[in-house]
């Protein structure tokens, strides 16, 4: 499934191509299909309960991260184009967006990274750190976010365990992932 969302170019592909590529994705009947489907639904909801500037995406460049990415650009460009209501929240331009650096990373996704930020005009925040001491940090240069798109498989550590819209554990900041 993934060819169907190549672009002819070196560039970003515009929201616009993602949005029709998923959406003429979620039009085959197949089992993928409906979870695209779910999975749209679900970033919807995340936009009406926090707008785009409550939200942000963890991004370190793999692929679980750049399918949200993804999908995010395809629910705001759904929004756009559909003209959905903001419940009042203030929209923005920029996807927030924090990077947790790790000590070791492929230089090739450094540059994957670099080029995404620059591609889709990101606003990434990189912090070294561990994931609850950078989510403080995040949190506190970013007081109005309030929730996180996270990519977390059902096979992860504890992916089994979580819902959509799960909070965070006391120990950690107070946010909804």
């Amino acid at each position: 499934m993934a060819e169907h969302l190549v672009c002819e170019s070196e560039a970003a592909p515009p929201p616009s191509f993602i949005y029709k590529r998923v959406e003429d994705m979620i039009q085959q009947p197949t089992p993928f299909a409906s979870r695209l489907e779910e999975s749209m639904r679900v970033v919807d909801e995340a936009l009406d309960r926090y707008g785009e500037d409550g939200l942000a995406l963890t991004f370190n460049g793999g692929k679980d991260c750049t399918v949200l990415l993804h999908l995010l650009c395809a629910a705001l460009e759904k929004r756009k184009s559909v003209t959905a209501p903001t419940n009042g929240k203030r929209r923005t331009d920029r996807l927030k967006c924090l990077y947790v650096e790790n000590h070791a990373v492929f230089p090739e996704v450094e540059k994957f990274v670099a080029q995404s930020e620059r591609q889709y005009d990101l606003d990434l925040v990189k912090i070294k750190s561990d994931m609850k001491s950078a989510l403080r940090s995040y949190m506190d240069m970013r007081p109005g976010v309030k929730a996180f798109l996270v990519g977390t498989r059902r096979n992860d550590p504890h992916g089994t365990k979580l819902q959509y819209f799960t909070p965070s554990d006391p120990d950690w900041p107070p946010l909804m992932r």
